[in-house]
C-alpha cells in the first residue's frame, strides 16, 4: 500500500525556499546573470503518497461537505461578491430548465465541446439545488447527468473528453447523491466505471506520467470520479487515488521555479484549474492534499497570471493562447491559500462590470463551466486593498518558459507594458517565437501576437499540429509559425525548433530596468551570437535591441519583424515610423549611429499575403521589417525606441543613448 505523508509547515516552506532565495538574490544583486538565473532551482519533486481510508466521509464530499454548504447559504447572506456569484449561477440555472440536453456530438476527433457545455451545466444546476432545494434544478440536472451516462462512451481516444465527463459526473453524483433514486445511481456508477475509470487502465495512456496538462486534467477528473462513488469499487478508487498522487510531478514541473508556467497563460488557466479540483477533492474526501499544493512554483503561480495581464487586461497570449484574458474561479482558490486579496482583483473587476451590464449585452456560460468554484472558494475575509498594488513592476519568472516583465504602473489601464519570452518552439503548446515581445501603451497593444488557431480548423484540412520537427505541418500555420512573430529573422530562415532563447542578464532597478536573452542556438545555423535586449525607461520610451555576429565564412541579413494592427506611416528620413490607432499615437526611432554606418531598410507590408488557404483571417494586421546587412564575421546592431503618445518625452527628445547590452 501506497501511503500519504501529510506534509508539515516545515516541509512547505522547503518547497518555496527556491523562490524566496530567488527573491532575495534579486534585492541583493541589482543585475541578475546567468549564474543566478540558475541558482536555487529546485530539486525535482518526490511523488506524493497516500493512504487511502477503509471509510469515506458520508455525501456530499466533493469540493464542500455538508456543513460547508450550510455555511456557505449563511455567506451568501452577509456576502455581497457571494451574493453576486450566486445570483448570477442561479439566473443561468433557471434559463437551463427550458433548454433541451446538449446534443453529444463531435467535431472531428473531440467529444470535448459537448461534455464542457454539459460540465457547466451540471455545476450551476446541482450547486443551485443544493443552496434552494428547489427541486427543478435537481430534476434538471439529471436529465444532463443521464443523457451523459447513457452515450455509447466518452471519446477514449482523446482521453480528455472522457475525463471531464467523469468529472461532470462524478461531482453531479456526489452533490446530489442523497437526492438520487437507486436506479439513477446505478446508472452513474456503472457509467464512471465503465467509460472512464476501468478504460484509463486499460491501456498505457502518456498523459499518466506525461509533463502537460492533461496529466492534470486526466488526473483531476478522474480522482473526482473515483472518490465520488468509492464505496462502489473501492479496490478501483485506491488505484486511481494513488496512480494521481504519484505522477502529478511530473506535470508540475511545469510551475518550477518561478510559477511561469510552460504552457502559457491559457492553458495555466485549464491545467491549473484541474490540478486545484484534485487537490480540493483529496482534502475534502481524504482529509489531506498529500502535498500536490506544494510544488516548487505552483503557489507563486498566480503571481505569473497577475504579470502576464496587461493594463488593458489582455494576456501575453503567446504559444496557443488567446489575447481576451477570461474570469479564474481557480484564483478565488489562490487568493484563499495565500491570503492575499490582489490575485482576484482583475476578477472580482470582471464580476462587477458584467452584473452592471445590461441583459441584453451578457452572453450566456459568462465565467466558464467552472463559475460555481469561484463561489466554493471565495473569502469574505480577504479585502482587495484600494491602495497600491504590491506586486512588483519589474519581475522575471525562471523556468523552460522564461519571461520578463516590465511596466509603468499597476491599476492603470493606460500604462506602458513590455513583456518578452525565451523558451523553445519545442515547448508544450508553443508557437514558434522564442524571443519575442508585446507593447501595449495608452490601452493600445501595439506590438501583438496573433495568438491560436482553432486546432479543429487546422486538422480538418489535413493539417498534422501536434508535431514541432522541422518538416512539421505546424510550422505551416502562420499564426504558429514565425512569420507572425515579433522576432527576428535571419537569412529569412525560421528558428532552430528543438533550440531555446536562453536568459541572459536581468535588472528590476534603476532608470531603465532591462531583460536580455541569448538567442544564439536559436540560430546557430545562421550566426555566431545573437541577443536581444528590452528596456522600459524612467519616461515611459522603451528600448528593444539586438547585437549579432555573423558567421566567419557567410554574411548575414538580419530582420527584426514587428506585428501591429495599428496604422502605420514612414517619414521622409527613413528612420522613423508612426503608428496610430484608436485616436493614439506610437512613434518608433531607429536612433544614430549604426554600427559602421550599416543602413537599414523599413518596410511595412499587409500580412494578407502571407496566408495560406488554411490560415484564419487577421484583419488590420500588419508587420514592420527593419533589415540590415553583416558582412561575414563582422557584428552588427539594431536599436529600436519606442515613445507612446502620452510619453513625458517628446518628437523632439534626444534619442536614448545606444549602449551594448552588456553594459546595461
Amino acid at each position: 500500500m501506497i501511503l500519504i505523508r501529510k506534509l508539515s509547515p516545515m516541509s512547505k516552506t522547503a518547497f518555496l525556499l527556491p523562490c524566496l532565495c530567488f527573491s532575495l538574490l534579486c534585492m541583493a544583486s541589482p543585475v541578475i546573470t546567468p549564474a543566478l538565473f540558475a541558482a536555487s532551482s529546485p530539486a525535482p519533486a518526490a511523488p506524493a503518497t497516500i493512504v487511502f481510508p477503509e471509510t469515506l466521509p458520508a455525501h456530499p464530499r466533493l469540493f464542500a461537505r455538508a456543513d460547508d454548504w450550510t455555511a456557505l447559504r449563511t455567506r451568501i447572506a452577509a456576502d455581497p461578491v457571494s451574493q453576486q456569484l450566486f445570483s448570477l449561477v442561479r439566473a443561468e440555472a433557471d434559463a437551463l430548465l427550458a433548454a433541451p440536453p446538449v446534443p453529444l456530438v463531435k467535431e472531428g476527433r473531440r467529444l470535448l465541446g459537448p461534455v464542457r457545455d454539459i460540465q457547466g451545466r451540471v455545476f450551476r444546476l446541482a450547486l443551485a439545488y443544493r443552496l434552494t432545494d428547489d427541486t427543478r434544478y435537481l430534476d434538471r440536472a439529471l436529465v444532463e447527468m443521464r443523457h451523459l451516462a447513457n452515450a455509447p462512451d466518452w471519446n477514449p481516444s482523446h482521453f480528455l473528453d472522457t475525463a471531464e465527463a467523469a468529472l461532470a459526473l462524478g461531482t453531479g453524483y456526489d452533490w446530489l447523491h442523497d437526492q438520487l433514486a437507486e436506479a439513477d445511481r446505478t446508472l452513474i456508477e456503472d457509467a464512471l466505471i465503465t467509460k472512464a475509470l476501468q478504460p484509463s487502465f486499460a491501456a498505457k495512456h502518456g498523459w499518466i506520467s506525461g509533463n502537460n496538462n492533461w496529466n492534470q486534467v486526466c488526473h483531476g477528473g478522474l480522482v473526482a470520479a473515483a472518490l465520488a462513488i468509492a464505496e462502489r469499487d473501492p479496490d478501483l478508487a485506491r488505484r486511481t487515488v494513488e496512480r494521481a498522487c504519484a505522477n502529478l510531478q511530473h506535470a508540475a514541473h511545469a510551475y518550477a521555479p518561478d510559477g511561469a508556467y510552460v504552457e502559457g497563460p491559457m492553458y495555466w488557466d485549464y491545467g491549473t484549474t484541474f490540478h486545484v479540483l484534485l487537490v480540493e477533492s483529496l482534502r475534502t474526501a481524504l482529509d489531506t492534499t498529500a502535498g500536490l499544493d506544494a510544488f516548487p512554483g505552483f503557489l507563486a503561480s498566480a503571481d505569473y497570471i497577475q504579470q502576464v495581464t496587461t493594463p488593458a487586461s489582455r494576456f501575453f497570449n503567446y504559444g496557443d493562447a488567446v489575447e481576451r484574458r477570461g474570469f479564474s474561479p481557480a484564483l478565488f482558490w489562490f487568493a484563499r491559500q495565500s491570503r492575499r486579496a490582489d490575485l482576484i482583483r482583475y476578477d472580482l473587476a470582471a464580476l462587477q462590470a458584467h452584473a452592471t451590464r445590461p441583459a441584453a449585452n451578457t452572453r450566456p456560460g459568462w465565467g466558464g463551466r467552472f463559475l460555481p468554484f469561484a463561489l466554493l472558494w471565495r473569502d469574505p475575509s480577504l479585502s482587495v486593498s484600494t491602495g497600491p498594488e504590491t506586486a512588483p513592476l519589474h519581475w522575471f519568472g525562471r523556468g523552460p518558459n522564461p519571461v520578463g516583465i516590465h511596466r509603468s504602473a499597476w491599476n492603470d489601464p493606460r500604462a506602458v507594458y513590455l513583456a518578452i519570452k525565451g523558451g523553445s518552439p519545442s515547448n508544450n503548446h508553443a508557437h514558434m517565437d522564442a524571443g519575442s515581445f508585446i507593447l501595449e501603451a495608452d490601452g493600445v497593444l501595439w506590438a501583438v501576437d496573433t495568438g491560436m488557431q482553432s486546432y479543429h480548423s487546422l486538422e480538418s484540412v489535413g493539417l498534422k499540429l501536434w508535431s514541432s520537427r522541422p518538416d512539421g505541418d505546424r510550422w505551416k500555420v502562420f499564426r504558429l509559425g514565425p512569420e507572425s512573430h515579433n522576432i527576428p529573422r535571419v537569412n529569412g530562415a525560421p528558428q532552430v525548433w528543438n533550440a531555446a532563447a536562453l536568459p541572459l542578464r536581468s535588472r528590476a532597478d534603476g532608470p531603465a530596468p532591462f531583460t536580455q536573452f541569448d538567442l544564439t542556438p536559436l540560430y546557430a545555423d545562421q550566426v555566431a551570437r545573437f541577443h536581444r535586449g528590452v528596456a522600459l525607461l524612467a519616461d515611459h520610451r522603451t528600448i528593444l535591441q539586438d547585437e549579432w555576429t555573423a558567421l566567419p565564412d557567410r554574411p548575414a541579413t538580419v530582420t527584426f519583424q514587428w506585428l501591429t494592427r495599428a496604422n502605420v506611416s514612414l517619414d521622409s528620413d527613413r528612420r522613423t515610423l508612426r503608428l496610430r490607432q484608436a485616436g493614439k499615437t506610437l512613434q518608433l526611432r531607429v536612433p544614430a549611429p549604426l554600427p559602421a554606418g550599416a543602413p537599414v531598410d523599413i518596410t511595412v507590408e499587409d500580412t494578407a499575403a502571407l496566408l495560406s488557404s488554411w490560415d484564419a483571417p487577421n484583419p488590420g494586421l500588419k508587420r514592420i521589417l527593419f533589415r540590415i546587412s553583416t558582412a561575414a564575421g563582422e557584428s552588427s546592431r539594431l536599436v529600436i525606441e519606442a515613445t507612446p503618445g502620452t510619453t513625458p518625452a517628446t518628437t523632439s527628445a534626444s534619442p536614448a543613448t545606444v549602449r551594448p547590452l552588456a553594459e546595461w
